[in-house]
C-alpha cells in the first residue's frame, strides 16, 4: 500500500486465528498483546451486509496470567498459566 502510515508497533498484536469467506461476506479474527502480567484479547468479526457495506462488531477482554505460544500448526495460541 503506497499510502499506509504506522504509527508505534504495528505487530503489537499477534494474529492467532482467522477464518475468512470471501464468497459469504464474512471474516473472523482473534489477536492478542502479551503485557507481561497476562495478554489482551481482541476478537473481531465482519459480516457483509445485503446492501454492500460492512458490519463489524469488536470485543476486547484481558486474560491474565496467560502469554502467547507457538502452537502445532506453525502459529500463535494463548495459554493460561495459573
Amino acid at each position: 500500500m503506497p499510502d499506509l502510515q504506522v504509527v508505534g508497533n504495528g505487530d503489537a498484536f499477534q494474529l492467532i486465528c482467522k477464518a475468512a469467506s470471501q464468497k459469504e461476506g464474512w471474516m473472523k479474527s482473534t489477536k492478542a498483546m502479551s503485557v507481561g502480567h497476562g495478554v489482551i484479547v481482541q476478537v473481531t468479526t465482519q459480516q457483509r451486509t445485503w446492501y454492500g457495506g460492512y458490519a463489524v462488531a469488536e470485543a476486547v477482554t484481558f486474560v491474565p496470567q496467560a502469554t502467547i505460544e507457538a502452537d502445532v500448526n506453525g502459529g500463535r495460541k494463548i495459554v493460561w498459566k495459573p
